[in-house]
């Protein structure tokens, strides 16, 4: 049994190591899963970031201007305009040529090389024509003409293989000429070169030239003079089988002449690189003609260049079709000459080789993205000249408008004195019928109370200690309810009286003003004060002052408003900015408690409907925007912003009367608010507060006196009734 029971705790031992291990396995794996969803987390929002920096057309966040980002003015569209027509009249020959494909880039390379690729001539792109200078070449010729491929290879031992292709000469004919002058008419110049007595190679022939003597593989072309010789077996792989001229024709042509020439007109070209149709245009090269004598003989080299020319037509420059093609070219003056010792074999020799320049010549007509580059850089050219002065005009204009937005400038007007003076002599008199009017109300409110309360004060206790008397009391409390109605009566005369001299008092002091009503008294002010305002003006003395530094024409308006312009630059600073932020932080800590700045910071989303809404809020902006149609009523828009300016006006001023009504509780904010509207404006607000308020008090001095009668004063009434049921209970 001990065994059986050391047995079991140490089962229940390891089973509770095994959840004990158990629990903190899992509690790992939920750290490590907590943990691995914290780093993704970082991770992402690292990612996130990163690629927020990599955003390139992040969206600038910047103030506006009566709801608009940019300022603009019709001087700014003009130019913008202007500038249009600029590029559009200097850029309409690009936009044309580039329809027409006109504009060519070009890019040239010349290369040299010791062993020059192949060149091949054949029927389709070269032609050329051989004869001696004298006459009847074709039938009694002085010298027979030869013609051979000659290809020399060169081993690596040094050895030198010479192989020659012999090349059949025929007499010339229109058609094979013609076939390289493609688009022209050779006829005419055929028949005056009289060519067709000249030797042309034979039908499908093929040349090669390539190489140098140093090169392995050298090709040229040898054309050869040599003797005219009748024997047919010499001549068997002749085509042409002329009869030779005798030997005395050929001395006597020699002692006339003093030499002979062997001429060789060939087709050659020009090549147009800017050309855009085209590219080479084919001439017959007469520039080979080479003189030569019996005794001594004359050998040229006569060099043929390649030409590789590539044009890329595309207008879209993804895509990249090329046209190639591959001119042969003998250049100006490209030969050499020399002098030789003639044999009895040859007295003359012409090599035609392969020049070792070749030429590669690209291409590249306009495509669009030339046209937008060259148009947006001449356009930035003329948007940076012009901008330079519309901008100045931009924001001088701009500030100027701010100005006028922002600030008032009044005119310098000597009447201001005097309107001041009459104000202050309006208020006096104000303050004298005001004093006046307090004195009265007061003394005649002591009367009223007064009155009645001793009188019902000495009848209430002449019932209560004459218990025995009630009767006679009675009688006496009727005589003094008829004294009093007679006293009343006379007192509401008095007040009457009072106030019909009061009222005669206002009616001079508003005849002293010059107005009729409250209303048209406040208008005529507000319209005084808003044309008497004078806002900066653009002008040419403000641009000339520009020019020169403001050291010359600086006058009142430049003044005022480089003044203007200094105090916008230092409000709008974004320290002080940040300073009037504090500031207001500060007055909330300050005036509000803890529970109110909670409530205060609560701020829910302004709803926005479809319904528009017309509310406008009272600002100095909204009546500085209607001072130009206070100045001239043209138009019925321009009256109706002036009644809107003025309503504004009443508007403030029923603010400024709940507030001034507030002034009796010493609120000092409300004090501090009436002195932000300026002195003028307070003594106007002033007067029309005391004809609207006298006239309010008429009013209300007229509804006490229909009440002063007994039958209608509650107070009374209930004394009265109070009396009575006292002398029922005493009965």
């Amino acid at each position: 049994m001990k065994m059986f029971g050391n047995g079991l705790g140490e089962l229940k031992y390891r089973a509770y190591s095994f959840l004990i291990e158990q629990k903190l396995q899992d509690r790992i794996l939920l750290k490590l899963s907590q943990q691995i969803q914290n780093i993704k987390k970082t991770m992402m929002k690292k990612s996130i970031e990163f690629f927020k920096n990599l955003d390139i057309f992040g969206q600038n966040i910047q103030l506006n201007f009566k709801g608009q980002n940019q300022y603009q003015t019709a001087t700014g569209g003009l130019f913008s305009l202007a500038i249009i027509a600029i590029i559009a009249f200097f850029f309409q020959q690009n936009i044309l040529n580039f329809l027409n494909r006109v504009e060519i880039h070009l890019n040239t390379q010349t290369i040299f090389d010791f062993n020059p690729d192949s060149i091949q001539f054949n029927e389709d792109n070269y032609m050329f024509a051989l004869a001696v200078d004298q006459p009847n070449f074709s039938t009694l010729p002085f010298f027979n003409l030869t013609v051979k491929q000659r290809i020399y290879t060169r081993f690596s031992n040094g050895s030198l293989n010479k192989q020659d292709n012999f090349i059949d000469l025929i007499p010339c004919t229109q058609d094979r000429f013609q076939k390289i002058f493609k688009n022209q008419d050779f006829s005419t110049q055929f028949s005056q070169l009289k060519l067709e007595e000249w030797l042309c190679p034979q039908l499908n022939y093929s040349i090669k030239l390539g190489g140098s003597f140093t090169s392995d593989v050298f090709e040229f072309v040898k054309i050869t003079v040599s003797e005219c010789s009748n024997n047919s077996n010499s001549n068997s792989i002749l085509s042409w089988k002329p009869q030779c001229a005798s030997t005395q024709a050929r001395d006597r042509y020699l002692q006339q002449e003093r030499s002979f020439r062997i001429r060789m007109y060939m087709t050659n070209n020009v090549i147009n690189p800017l050309s855009v149709q085209n590219v080479s245009q084919t001439f017959l090269d007469d520039e080979s003609y080479f003189s030569f004598l019996l005794s001594t003989g004359t050998e040229a080299d006569i060099f043929y260049q390649k030409y590789n020319i590539t044009t890329d037509d595309n207008i879209i420059p993804l895509l990249k079709e090329v046209d190639e093609e591959v001119i042969n070219v003998k250049r100006a003056g490209d030969f050499k000459t020399k002098i030789v010792q003639n044999n009895d074999q040859q007295f003359s020799a012409i090599y035609l080789r392969r020049s070792p320049y070749t030429y590669i010549i690209r291409r590249e007509l306009e495509d669009i993205a030339d046209l937008l580059s060259y148009l947006g850089g001449f356009a930035n050219i003329v948007a940076l000249i012009f901008g330079i002065i519309i901008k100045s005009y931009n924001k001088s204009r701009f500030m100027i408008e701010l100005a006028n937005h922002v600030y008032d400038f009044p005119k310098k007007n000597n009447a201001n004195m005097a309107e001041l003076q009459d104000r202050k002599e309006i208020k006096k008199t104000i303050a004298k019928a005001r004093a006046k009017s307090k004195t009265i109300t007061v003394k005649n409110q002591d009367q009223d109370l007064q009155s009645p309360l001793q009188s019902l004060k000495h009848t209430q206790n002449q019932i209560l200690f004459n218990d025995t008397k009630q009767q006679e009391q009675q009688q006496n409390t009727l005589k003094q309810e008829e004294t009093f109605q007679i006293k009343s009566e006379l007192q509401t005369t008095n007040r009457q009286e009072e106030q019909r001299l009061f009222q005669q008092e206002q009616e001079k002091i508003i005849q002293k003003l010059g107005i009729l009503d409250h209303k048209s008294y406040f208008t005529k002010q507000i319209q005084k004060i808003l044309s008497r305002s004078q806002p900066v003006l653009f002008n040419c003395k403000y641009l000339l002052s520009k020019v020169f530094c403001s050291k010359l024409f600086y006058d009142r308006n430049n003044i005022l408003l480089y003044k203007a312009i200094k105090k916008i630059n230092k409000d709008l600073d974004i320290c002080v900015i940040i300073d009037t932020v504090k500031e207001i932080n500060l007055i909330k800590e300050l005036l509000l408690t803890q529970d109110q700045l909670v409530l205060f910071d609560f701020a829910p989303k302004q709803v926005i409907n479809l319904q528009e809404d017309e509310s406008k809020n009272m600002t100095s902006s909204l009546v500085r925007r209607t001072l130009e149609s206070i100045r001239s009523n043209s138009n019925s828009q321009e009256i109706l912003q002036q009644n809107e300016t003025i309503q504004a006006y009443y508007k403030l001023f029923q603010a400024y009367d709940h507030i001034h009504q507030s002034l009796q509780q010493n609120n000092k904010i409300n004090e501090k608010l009436i002195e932000k509207l300026g002195q003028e404006v307070r003594d106007i607000f002033e007067v029309s507060h005391f004809i609207q308020w006298e006239n309010k008090q008429i009013k209300s001095l007229k509804d006490d006196l229909q009440c002063e009668s007994i039958n209608s004063d509650p107070h009374c009434i209930q004394k009265i009734e109070q009396i009575k049921i006292n002398m029922n209970l005493n009965t």
